[in-house]
């Protein structure tokens, strides 16, 4: 089973998606995960793109120039969340000096793909060593490790028929307003409930499914 989360995504040859008028610049990112046995895949892309006027003034857009590109592939150990090897393949790039930040990307081996990873993968990757484009995508590596237990929680709930038991924490509380303390999420998981039930999590106690959605009290 795979995963991904989306900012833009590439419809067509032009790769537009957001329905800009010509003269326009458009970020498409994507990161998507999975797993090959006890390895966390993650892989992610990145592409900036110009679209020019109408050659003839006309209805339409004109030619497209990609400005920056790359694709990034991860390879993460399940059990410790370490970064055993990545690659990066710059795409498109403007001048020749850009094509040298991918090597600096092997840095990032040995780093855990879990709280703070985003900082400490930056601070590797500051000033010459780094890429803009690059460390934008980067920093949306973190979400894998977010996502990651999502997957292994749809393939326990379809062997079980029951979500797994997970120990009362108070880790999460506070990280957002979805984790707010006295809010649904963090109360069940506070008090050792588990996750709480909702839209895209399977529930034995409530029958909800993740294909269902919310009652609205309508008939």
């Amino acid at each position: 089973m795979s995963t991904a989360a989306y900012e833009g995504a590439d419809e067509g040859a032009s790769g537009r998606f957001l329905d800009l008028p010509p003269e326009s610049i458009e970020r498409h990112k994507a990161v998507g995960l999975w797993y090959e046995d006890a390895t966390l895949r993650v892989r992610a892309h990145l592409r900036d793109a110009y679209t020019g006027p109408s050659p003839d003034d006309g209805a339409g857009s004109g030619n497209v120039i990609v400005l920056h590109e790359y694709q990034l592939d991860l390879w993460v150990d399940e059990g410790t969340h370490e970064i055993t090897r990545i690659e990066v393949v710059p795409l498109n790039l403007p001048y020749d000096e850009c094509f040298d930040a991918p090597g600096f990307v092997q840095r990032l081996v040995g780093l855990r793909l879990v709280r703070g990873f985003t900082g400490q993968a930056l601070a590797l990757l500051e000033a010459e060593a780094g890429c803009t484009h690059l460390n934008s995508l980067i920093s949306d590596l973190a979400i894998a490790g977010l996502f990651c237990g999502y997957v292994r929680l749809q393939e326990l709930s379809r062997e079980s028929g029951a979500l797994p038991t997970i120990p009362a924490s108070d880790e999460r509380t506070g990280v957002c307003t979805g984790w707010r303390a006295g809010g649904t999420l963090a109360t069940w998981m506070e008090s050792g409930k588990g996750i709480a039930p909702s839209r895209i999590y399977p529930s034995v106690e409530t029958g909800l499914r993740p294909s269902a959605k919310p009652d609205s009290g309508r008939p």
